[in-house]
């Protein structure tokens, strides 16, 4: 059995969404403390605010991507031979653009949560119970094929 594409659905959901916390509870700190109000009195405009923003959580969600896109297609197992059976088939373009759009949407959908949370807590809980009740579905597919 392929235990890499076993595996697979649960960690791309897990890797990719340990930002998620990070991003919405950085702009919750943000807006509790009023920094943004404080940086638009000192001159700073809002798209630029948000540009800015979204331009730092990019680029450190896009190297997150590429390491892992990187790992999960040059790894493989020496000895056999091994690669993660659900990279091996699929084009790097296509893996680059979809990896592309995912942390695109990962972005603006942590904006968005951030928008609902009023306490830098209820957003540290909010979102980390999101984070591991997206993974459920991943992990009792797990263990469904396990025991099937």
């Amino acid at each position: 059995p392929d235990i890499g594409s076993a595996f697979g659905p649960f960690l791309i959901t897990t890797t990719f969404l340990v930002l998620l916390p990070s991003i919405v509870v950085t702009h919750v700190q943000e807006k509790v403390s009023r920094i943004r109000i404080m940086m638009k009195m000192m001159g700073l405009g809002t798209s630029a605010y948000w540009l800015i923003s979204y331009v730092f959580w990019f680029a450190i969600a896009f190297v997150f991507a590429m390491v892992f896109m990187l790992l999960a297609n040059v790894c493989s197992l020496h000895t056999s031979g091994y690669k993660i059976g659900m990279f091996q088939n699929v084009d790097a373009g296509i893996q680059f653009v979809f990896f592309l759009l995912y942390t695109l949407c990962l972005i603006s959908f942590a904006v968005l949560l951030s928008t609902l949370a009023h306490s830098v807590r209820s957003a540290q809980v909010g979102t980390i119970l999101f984070v591991v009740v997206l993974s459920v579905p991943a992990t009792s597919r797990l263990i469904w094929k396990a025991g099937g």
